[in-house]
């Protein structure tokens, strides 16, 4: 599974430069000694959960946990931090991918080319930090490798 979430992530940086900024690793652990990444994976767990019960009225043990979690009230001496959730349905989602689409349009031929460039790096080197190093060398940046 770590792979394909590595392309997943190397296309969109590709494709947004202002994500190649924002988006600066991806890394992949062994949950058993991580344990940031197990309160992780306990809380994607149980938002899978509500989302159930919310979208296909799935009851679930964890009810009262997910209203703690969500809804927390800070004692003296806590330190809080606000996490905001938000569940879609499929019409939210393809009316918020329309508007992404609207802010930033790519041709299908730009997304194919990002995600081959990210993909089929060839000795560690993807095509576009190819591209750059011609154009700071004065080559044309048009042709391909």
């Amino acid at each position: 599974m770590a792979l394909p979430m590595y392309r997943l992530f190397r296309g969109v940086k590709t494709i947004y430069p202002d994500a190649h900024e924002k988006l600066r690793v991806i890394t992949f652990a062994d949950d058993r000694w991580s344990f940031g990444l197990q309160a992780a994976d306990m809380v994607v767990s149980l938002l899978r959960h509500e989302a159930g019960k919310r979208f296909f009225g799935a009851e679930y043990d964890y009810g009262a946990l997910h209203s703690a979690l969500s809804t927390p009230t800070p004692k003296s001496g806590d330190t809080f931090w606000l996490i905001a959730l938000g569940f879609c349905d499929a019409s939210m989602l393809n009316r918020l991918a329309d508007n992404w689409t609207e802010l930033k349009p790519h041709t299908s031929e730009e997304v194919k080319a990002a995600f081959e460039g990210a993909t089929n790096e060839t000795n560690g080197i993807s095509k576009a930090q190819k591209r750059n190093a011609q154009s700071s060398e004065g080559k044309p940046t048009g042709s391909e490798d």
